[in-house]
């Protein structure tokens, strides 16, 4: 059985196995570890309801320097800032999913035990800010998608049901999920070599 690395670029995954490489979906993507314009904090799809004013760094509190990192792709400044800013607000469903976001960046750009650790505080963090919120659905839309790069097709599976619950009708978190398994499911395809007989 031949291993496969999966790398999130933009809505598409590039599967790397035994030297040959195939993509799928869109392309694009950065070293920096975020997701492209599917980011949610920057990039043309950044939705106004999601936006908030910058501030003056004199005015500025913990939570604010933490969305701000996010917003420039810091994310160890980010989780920083919301980490000390969690203690004041402990079940803001919000400030949960931003640090579970700010760790699953870092885990994207990181290999090995770093990002198998990232990758474990995003998800604890998720976790925590649906059991607030279990309505949120870009932290169902996320903690789909590390599944995905965990190759946990049941738990993305089940993440993309509770969306299908929450906005029936669609939403753009929903089609971005539904988007990432059938390019996560190309890309095994693809990736599989025909049985021989």
């Amino acid at each position: 059985m031949r291993r496969v690395s999966l790398l999130v670029v933009s809505a598409g995954f590039l599967l790397v196995a035994g030297g040959a490489s195939w993509a799928a979906g869109g392309g694009g993507g950065g070293g920096s570890g975020d997701s492209g314009g599917e980011n949610p904090y920057g990039g043309d799809s950044f939705r106004q309801d999601e936006m908030r004013p910058q501030l003056k760094p004199e005015t500025r509190n913990d939570y604010e320097a933490g969305l701000t990192a996010l917003q420039q792709h810091q994310y160890v400044d980010a989780i920083v800032h919301l980490t000390l800013a969690l203690p004041q607000r402990p079940n803001d469903a919000t400030i949960l999913f931003e640090l579970g976001y700010a760790n699953h960046m870092l885990g994207q750009a990181a290999a090995g035990a770093t990002r198998d650790a990232d990758y474990k505080l995003a998800l604890g963090y998720y976790h925590r800010s649906l059991t607030v919120d279990p309505d949120s659905r870009i932290a169902h839309r996320y903690l789909g998608t590390l599944a995905l790069q965990l190759h946990d097709q049941a738990a993305a599976a089940g993440e993309l049901k509770a969306l299908e619950t929450l906005c029936p009708s669609g939403c753009d978190e929903r089609d971005s999920l539904a988007k990432a398994e059938d390019a996560y499911q190309a890309a095994l395809n693809a990736a599989t070599p025909p049985t021989t007989k």
